[in-house]
């Protein structure tokens, strides 16, 4: 079950009803003085029945009191562009929303480094605090993997703006959301992209090896041997290298006609800056939105003109 949020205010009302009475004209006739009514209280307002039912419970705030959302994603590393747009993203949002019943919307950031440990953490500092009602993010698909569970234990709404992992939502979360869509989508979306648009039908895929790399360049292996290209190479390599100049060579020893990576940035950015050094410097390197961003051009430089990177919309 969801977790309820209300947010209680004490109403006191007190009513009283004066009368006065006055000469009557001859022959003088004196009424009884009125009744002074006495004041009332309206009865105060308590917790509805659910919060008692509801096994998530209720949130409970005082007049004024901020509403708090969580907020996780990098914010910090190669891929912290996405986590820093995005929370200013929800800064600009709440002060468009205004207040609610007097209580202004407030972000609580926390850097999970698009890491699944560091992710499982975050979630459980959130799932602690009490005035947190719910999650913005987590961003990327490992770390989010990571926290659902928490924050399903915790009754705590979570919704993903990027996690884009195909069985994510297949887990059965009760609490899991997203505004994105799958890879699924984005890998067909790719392979078709380079057999079809490109007219490529040789292509190496390389990938980082994790929940949302590992699982993009499997859906556009599928879809590209489908469409009848040829994978010549199917490979993961180890994040956080500056060197892949072996990889590569061995890549370029099957003469692919495009490399399709699925992965982030840091790796992305390292394998266009290396592809003319292990000989493809005509071959086209295609990846994804875990590339997208202005962090990618900043660390390939003029490497990154040519590069095509997918979105799951």
């Amino acid at each position: 079950m969801k977790r309820t949020y209300l947010i209680f205010s004490l109403v006191l009302i007190a009513t009283m009803f004066l009368a006065a009475c006055g000469p009557a004209k001859t022959p003088e006739v004196t009424e009884a003085p009125a009744t002074e009514a006495p004041a009332t209280e309206a009865p105060v307002a308590g917790p509805p029945a659910v919060c008692a039912s509801d096994a998530g419970g209720c949130a409970v705030f005082a007049p004024g009191d901020p509403i708090k959302i969580g907020f996780a994603g990098p914010m910090s590393g190669d891929v912290s562009a996405f986590g820093i747009d995005a929370s200013q993203g929800i800064d600009i949002a709440f002060t468009d929303a205004g207040l609610f019943e007097g209580h202004a919307f407030v972000q609580d950031p926390q850097d999970d480094q698009a890491s699944p440990e560091v992710g499982a953490t975050v979630a459980q500092l959130f799932s602690s605090d009490p005035t947190i009602v719910g999650i913005v993010g987590h961003l990327f698909s490992g770390a989010t993997n990571a926290a659902m569970p928490i924050y399903e234990a915790a009754f705590l709404p979570m919704v993903s703006p990027s996690a884009t992992r195909i069985d994510l939502t297949e887990q059965g979360n009760t609490v899991f959301n997203r505004v994105v869509g799958n890879d699924k989508a984005q890998g067909e979306l790719a392979a078709t992209f380079i057999y079809t648009n490109l007219g490529l039908h040789k292509v190496a895929i390389v990938h980082d090896g994790g929940a949302y790399g590992l699982g993009l360049a499997e859906r556009t292996r599928d879809v590209f041997t489908t469409l009848g290209g040829e994978v010549v190479q199917f490979q993961g390599i180890e994040t956080g290298l500056a060197d892949y100049s072996t990889v590569l060579a061995d890549i370029a020893s099957k003469s692919p006609e495009a490399i399709f990576f699925g992965g982030y940035t840091g790796e992305g950015a390292v394998i266009a800056n290396q592809m003319a050094g292990a000989g493809m410097a005509g071959v086209t390197l295609v990846s994804d939105d875990g590339i997208y961003g202005s962090q990618f051009v900043d660390l390939a430089g003029a490497n990154s003109e040519g590069v095509y990177a997918t979105s799951a919309g």
